[in-house]
């Protein structure tokens, strides 16, 4: 049973998918896959998801050539 990254709820009660994130730290490519429910993926854009990816795990907010 997996839970949504965002705001805990488990896949029974919504579903959810996986979202891979990528930024840089120091310099070093680095990715991050979370699970994200429907509900948070319709409430929140990308970027704010993405936002928050960076803030938690520290990473160097630059857009991506990729």
């Amino acid at each position: 049973m997996t839970h949504c990254w965002l705001c805990g709820a488990s896949e029974i009660k919504l579903p959810n998918s996986k979202y891979t994130y990528y930024g840089k730290i120091l310099g070093k490519k680095v990715q991050k896959t979370i699970r994200v429910c429907n509900c948070c993926s319709a409430m929140r854009s990308d970027e704010d998801i993405r936002e928050e990816v960076a803030e938690i795990f520290g990473w160097d907010y630059n857009d991506e050539d990729d």
